[in-house]
């Protein structure tokens, strides 16, 4: 496969990735690929669409934030997605239907960022008011490496440098 039969070569060409930020999408703030690589999350004005890099369409556009969306990540086994918007929420959706599943709130000001634990079942989210904030999403995953990992340890002592609250 060269370079030009990708997702990447179609928006170089100006083919219809180029048209994500045109059409009432609005500006687009952030995109992420799914863990699979088939599917792309795009966040901005226009809220979060989802598209379907193989088919080149829209394949979800999911409602419910109430101003602009800053940021956005995959769930890593790809079964969700979360987002964060300036109306301080952080929604997670069902990446199958685009059922919303949890709109996360306490933070005092914007979302800027949202970031999966590596094995799924925590999301963090930063905030403009300067805190961080651990959320339990009730999934269950396996943690690779064995019960002595010390991967989710080392990941979550960062947060203590911030002025970081559980929800």
């Amino acid at each position: 496969m060269d370079r030009h039969s990708t997702g990447a070569g179609r928006l170089s060409r100006g083919g219809p990735w180029a048209k994500v930020g045109r059409f009432g999408y609005g500006t687009i703030e952030q995109l992420a690929y799914s863990p699979d690589g088939v599917r792309v999350a795009v966040v901005g004005r226009g809220g979060v669409t989802i598209w379907d890099t193989e088919k080149e369409t829209v394949e979800q556009v999911l409602e419910g934030h109430t101003e602009l969306v800053g940021s956005v990540a995959w769930s890593p086994d790809g079964t969700q997605l979360a987002s964060g918007s300036l109306d301080r929420t952080v929604r997670v959706w069902s990446a199958e239907d685009g059922r919303l599943v949890h709109t996360l709130t306490g933070h005092t000001e914007s979302v800027v960022s949202v970031a999966w634990w590596p094995f799924g079942c925590h999301l963090a989210s930063g905030s403009g008011d300067g805190t961080v904030r651990r959320r339990g999403t009730g999934a269950r995953m396996t943690r690779p490496g064995g019960a002595g990992s010390q991967a989710p340890r080392r990941l979550w002592s960062l947060l203590k440098y911030w002025r970081a609250t559980e929800a």
